[in-house]
């Protein structure tokens, strides 16, 4: 009856929730958010040196986003790309 009566919704989730174990999504979500730790350190330390270093601060946030993993990821993905679609 309980599954008659529209579980399915709830089945679904739980379905969603077993795969993503099995597909291991949980180390992959732990090192997100480790990502997003590491990245709101450095932006602590970025604007630390930026109220005793004044203009060396916009610098520092462009070095401190190349070295963000994400965006290490986009330009990794748009060279490898322009090397396979070279002419």
């Amino acid at each position: 009856l309980a599954h008659a009566h529209g579980t399915e919704l709830d089945l679904r989730m739980r379905i969603e929730l077993n795969s993503a174990h099995a597909h291991g999504t949980i180390v992959g979500l732990r090192m997100r958010i480790g990502q997003i730790i590491r990245h709101n350190l450095r932006s602590l330390r970025t604007s630390t040196i930026s109220s005793v270093h004044g203009e060396a601060a916009s610098i520092h946030d462009i070095r401190g986003n190349r070295r963000d993993a994400a965006f290490t990821n986009i330009m990794d993905d748009i060279v490898s790309y322009r090397r396979s679609h070279k002419h």
